[in-house]
């Protein structure tokens, strides 16, 4: 999980993004954030979950560096 910014493309207003690989399978998913704040609320909110249902089963451990 890295996070990259800010950046001045406004792009949606978005000026961060938050890159995340899952190491095992090598997926890969990416966020465009306007505050690096928004960095665990997006994860805990949209993510999490949405890797959790897809997967049918428990994330046990995120690495970051932040």
């Amino acid at each position: 999980m890295d996070v990259v910014g800010p950046l001045k493309l406004g792009a949606a207003g978005a000026e961060y993004f938050l890159t995340i690989v899952d190491v095992y399978t090598r997926m890969t998913w990416v966020y465009v954030l306007p505050k690096k704040s928004d960095v665990a609320e997006t994860v805990k909110t949209d993510w999490l979950p949405m890797v959790e249902r897809q997967q049918d089963r428990l994330v046990k451990a995120i690495r970051t560096d932040l």
